[in-house]
């Protein structure tokens, strides 16, 4: 719904959108680009085998029946936009080896680790490197 909406505004290029999201938005955005043409794609710590959630808490068990445990990596193979995945390597929510699969199912992907980042990016170096690192991924794309 909201490429759908971007695509609407009058003075949106169409060519041009890029998706960008982190942990359980970084999933969300890679089903959207599953489905949909986007230009780039960033996933930051995104969330692609629920197999450690399935321990942790019931709230997702909604989310894993509707999707799939297995279905994310199918669906990554589907994306034609280029990607850019940013993972700290001392993430404890979701470990760095999902994005390193994920790299294997992508067409045009590429990791970046950001070592000893958390998974919310709680260092303000850590942070200001995972914003500056994904400008300049977008920037190069488009410019």
């Amino acid at each position: 719904s909201a490429i759908a909406y971007i695509r609407s505004l009058p003075n949106t290029d169409k060519k041009r959108i890029a998706l960008t999201g982190s942990s359980l938005g970084g999933m969300a955005v890679i089903l959207a680009a599953a489905s949909e043409t986007v230009a780039a794609l960033v996933p930051v710590c995104p969330v692609t085998d629920f197999h450690p959630f399935r321990k942790s808490d019931v709230k997702y068990q909604t989310l894993i029946t509707q999707v799939g445990s297995e279905n994310i990596y199918k669906e990554a193979e589907k994306i034609s936009a280029s990607t850019f995945v940013i993972h700290g390597d001392n993430d404890t929510v979701v470990p760095i080896m999902q994005s390193i699969e994920l790299i294997r199912h992508l067409k045009d992907g590429t990791l970046h680790i950001i070592p000893n980042a958390d998974h919310m990016f709680s260092n303000e170096k850590h942070f200001q490197q995972m914003i500056q690192h994904t400008a300049e991924f977008i920037n190069k794309k488009f410019l």
